[in-house]
């Protein structure tokens, strides 16, 4: 380790000299990872899962002992911000196929010593691929609350190209705060309604068919072709749905 650490002294003020900041931030990247096995504090996500849908749980961690560099564009100037790593929790499914557990630590160690700041989670689909992924985003911050419960309904999106199908969920907004402490174990109840019935197709041509069969001409860039569950819901005949969050320490 300590011949790692002398190597990485030199090679890193190598690559500051010749003006290749971009490539300490992959080598960084590469060589400090988050340690996702590490002891200590953590966030345990627990969530539902089905035959057609799982969840996709991403850990935001930071560090203030390894920075990221910002040249400007004559490379006479540089600026340093503190790295940042994503990584993806391991999914552990249940014997009964219902449910799956996630680990996070809170201290993600390493010579870089990451702190968890964020928790991504979203439903993904296990049939079709992902057009898009919309996640409920929960800070790890210094707060009192270690337990919370979230719950979402979730509209299907299937977007049509001329080659295959891709999905994305719309999902029901959820009010209230969704902040857990980053010094206490803590644990996340996600929990979530695939509806059939907001089912919401959006074809090669660029037409968004809801559900009620009101037809929708979709124009202007990527984004603007997002439909939102609001407007799914506006255009179907449910108008019933659940949705909550709320801690439960």
């Amino acid at each position: 380790m300590l011949m790692t650490m002398i190597k990485s002294l030199i090679f890193i003020p190598y690559l500051l000299l010749s003006g290749c900041g971009e490539y300490i931030n992959i080598y960084l990247d590469n060589k400090f990872p988050v340690n996702m096995n590490n002891d200590g504090k953590k966030i345990t996500v627990y969530s539902t899962i089905s035959l057609e849908t799982a969840v996709e749980v991403i850990g935001t961690y930071t560090s203030n002992k390894c920075e990221r560099s910002h040249f400007n564009a004559s490379y006479t100037k540089v600026t340093y911000s503190s790295l940042t790593q994503e990584v993806e929790a391991e999914r552990k499914i249940a014997e009964d196929n219902k449910t799956a557990t996630y680990i996070v630590p809170i201290d993600g160690g390493g010579w870089c010593n990451w702190k968890l700041v964020e928790i991504d989670i979203a439903p993904v689909s296990t049939i079709y691929k992902s057009h898009m992924v919309i996640s409920e985003v929960i800070p790890i911050v210094d707060d009192k609350h270690s337990k919370i419960e979230l719950f979402t309904t979730l509209a299907p999106v299937i977007v049509e190209s001329k080659n295959d199908q891709k999905i994305y969920y719309a999902s029901s907004k959820m009010e209230g705060e969704k902040k857990l402490s980053n010094k206490l174990n803590g644990e996340i109840y996600f929990n979530y309604k695939v509806e059939p019935k907001l089912t919401t197709t959006i074809s090669n041509d660029k037409k968004a068919i809801f559900p009620n069969g009101n037809i929708k001409t979709l124009s202007g860039s990527t984004y603007s072709k997002i439909i939102g569950f609001n407007e799914i819901i506006e255009n179907s005949d449910e108008k019933t749905f659940t949705s909550f969050v709320r801690y439960i320490d």
